[in-house]
């Protein structure tokens, strides 16, 4: 699944017995890789025009949390590696994670803000899961 689909189509399914933990830290990883790989292409574009190293730094700050939060994921993931199709998501996050459009919208600089503390707060949940 590449990131376009992930865009297109969410992340989990609707079928809460079969949204598996692995699966969706898996997508997540990659939409947060995408995610601040881009972040770094908006840092660049400020500061080769030279029109505000503020938000250069921001961006690029941005793009570090976001890398932040792919270690993070590595970590998830690789506790959910063996049990691929067995660890099954709470109702309660799958119902959350639904409703959740943070990773369907662009990241623009009116919302990079509210998309990183979103992430940062579903990573906390995934972290917290047994």
């Amino acid at each position: 699944m590449n990131l376009r689909d992930i865009l297109k189509e969410g992340w989990i399914t609707t079928d809460p017995k079969q949204a598996w933990v692995y699966d969706y830290v898996n997508n997540f990883y990659n939409w947060a890789d995408g995610t601040a790989e881009d972040a770094l292409d908006v840092a660049g574009m400020y500061e080769y025009d030279y029109e505000d190293m503020t938000k250069a730094k921001a961006w690029r700050k941005f793009s570090d949390d976001m890398n932040k939060l792919m270690t993070k994921l590595t970590r998830i993931r690789g506790k959910y590696r063996n049990r691929k199709t067995s660890a099954v998501l709470p109702v309660k996050l799958h119902k959350e994670l639904e409703k959740a459009r943070f990773h369907q919208e662009p990241t623009r600089e009116d919302n990079y803000k509210k998309v990183l503390k979103t992430a940062t707060d579903f990573v906390k949940k995934l972290e917290a899961l047994k």
